[in-house]
This record gives C-alpha cells, structure tokens and sequence, in this order.
C-alpha cells in the first residue's frame, strides 16, 4: 500500500521532535513518542507513513481495525461538520464577551475545524460550546 506523503510543515516539526528520543531519560523518551504520533494524527498520518518517508517508498500495513460508527448521543464524544461549527465560533465571538480561557477554547476547536472534517467534541466541549452559544443568543 502506498505511503501518504508527509508535509513539510510535518516533517518540520518532527524533525525538531524527533532529536529528543536519545536522552537518556525514559520518561521523556516516551513523552517523545506521543507527541511524535499527535503530530502524525494531525495530518491524517501514522508510524507507517513516517517510515516510508525515511525508505522513500513504500511499507506494509497492518489491516485496518474494524470501524464502528460514532455515536452521536448520549454523554459521549460529538461530531460536527467544520464548517458549521466555525460558523457558530464566529457568531460566538461576535457577540459575547470572552474571557481568556473561553476565547482560548474556541480558538483551539476552530484550529482543530480548519484542520479536521467532521471535528469530534468531546462531552465537555460539548457543553462549553453550547453554554456560550445560548450566552451568544444562538441556541
């Protein structure tokens, strides 16, 4: 199977990750590691496509896990459309006055809505988001 290409942008940052596996220190060598894999999911990638991109071709892939849909109810994560949910952001931000965790948040959601379609909020977000939108006069 052909390896996704990795951005420059991407490789950039891993690039700059990447040095800090070879401390001595297991715990930031496992840090490491994590941040390294959010940096791949970020782009849609994953260990595969970063060793291809060392090989410069192509790896093996193990077979894709079984995909359950995700549910929409209920206390659990949420989905939205990202351009919806920008859409909301921006009325949000319009009319309400944010205080600095607030405005933090949903700059952080509409980073994560321009990079991501459909964006999963968790049950927290969720209620954040929808307590400012009602203070927005949207909900």
């Amino acid at each position: 199977m052909a390896a996704r290409p990795v951005p420059a942008a991407t490789r950039d940052k891993l690039a700059k990750l990447m040095p800090r596996l070879a401390t001595q220190f297991e715990g930031e060598r496992i840090a490491t590691v994590a941040a390294i894999e959010r940096v791949l999911r970020a782009d849609g990638l994953d260990w595969n496509d970063l060793t291809a991109a060392f090989a410069g071709g192509e790896t093996a892939r193990p077979p894709p896990r079984a995909q359950h849909p995700p549910r929409d109810d209920g206390p659990g994560p949420r989905l939205f459309a990202a351009s919806e949910l920008l859409t909301v952001i921006n009325q949000i931000q319009r009319t309400v006055d944010l205080n600095d965790r607030s405005a933090g948040f949903l700059l952080s959601i509409s980073s994560l809505a321009r990079r991501r379609d459909p964006v999963r909020l968790s049950a927290k977000q969720f209620a954040w988001l929808r307590d400012l939108a009602q203070d927005a006069g949207i909900v």
